[in-house]
């Protein structure tokens, strides 16, 4: 799949009309966004080695945009 910041793709969606992917224009069928820890983790990391920068559009280091809450309750076989 491709990554693109949940507000960057939301906001193409709005000024097409309609959910196209940008990369193939092809229509997407479903709304549905999911956060790609990953990457998320990744850019955590490079923020950790670059104290002194604050990304484009932030207020200050401590504005991290949030995820999607992920609640993992274990199957009942599981929690005994």
């Amino acid at each position: 799949g491709t990554t693109y910041e949940r507000g960057a793709i939301l906001t193409f969606w709005r000024q097409a009309g309609e959910r196209r992917d940008p990369l193939t224009n092809t229509p997407i069928r479903s709304d549905v966004l999911y956060t790609n820890w990953d990457k998320r983790r990744e850019v955590a990391s490079w923020l950790g080695e670059h104290l002194d920068y604050t990304p484009q559009g932030w207020r200050s280091r401590d504005d991290i945009p949030q995820g999607r809450r992920i609640i993992f309750d274990p199957p009942q076989s599981d929690r005994n």
